[in-house]
């Protein structure tokens, strides 16, 4: 009898651990073909990242700053946040059939991505041509926004710099 029991414990526990993988295995290939229609976007937005980081690091090399792994940390979380913001604003297209919401905010953060680029890439080379679109850039989003980001990130730069001589 007690080996009876012992057999149908086991069995059921082997089968209850198999249940519970199959249902995760179900879950996550769920949330990854909802998702799907993001792929294109997604994988562009990460290209931009990753170009940012590259540039951004020789930049610093060229300007002689050294790297921090708190600066290569904010990326990562950038990353994460980047995704999720879009898949987020996805799922709010998906559900109200907004006219895809998602494709503008990725875009939006994609053209700040490779404004960032530039900025680098003007650094690294010292070309008047990166320094032209840059500023062509700069001032088609004032044109379309009304935001000056050359503004704003010199009062950002000053607020860093406060917090930074403050610590």
């Amino acid at each position: 009898m007690i080996e009876q029991i012992h057999f149908w414990v086991v069995d059921h526990t082997d089968n209850f651990r198999f249940g519970f993988l199959s249902f995760l295995t179900s879950a996550f290939a769920s949330v990854c073909g909802y998702f799907a229609p993001l792929g294109e976007i997604l994988i562009v937005l990460f290209a931009c990242i990753m170009a940012d980081l590259v540039t951004g690091i020789w930049a610093a090399r060229v300007k002689g700053f050294g790297i921090k792994s708190k600066r290569l940390k904010k990326t990562a979380v950038k990353i994460g946040l980047y995704f999720g913001v879009i898949m987020l604003i996805y799922s709010i297209d998906h559900a109200f059939n907004i006219l895809n919401l998602s494709s503008y905010t990725a875009w939006l953060i994609v053209g700040f991505e490779a404004y960032s680029v530039l900025e680098n890439t003007m650094v690294i080379t010292d070309n008047p041509v990166f320094r032209a679109l840059r500023k062509f850039m700069s001032d088609k989003i004032k044109d379309t926004t009304g935001v000056d980001i050359e503004k704003e990130q010199k009062e950002n730069n000053y607020c860093n710099e406060d917090k930074q001589q403050g610590s």
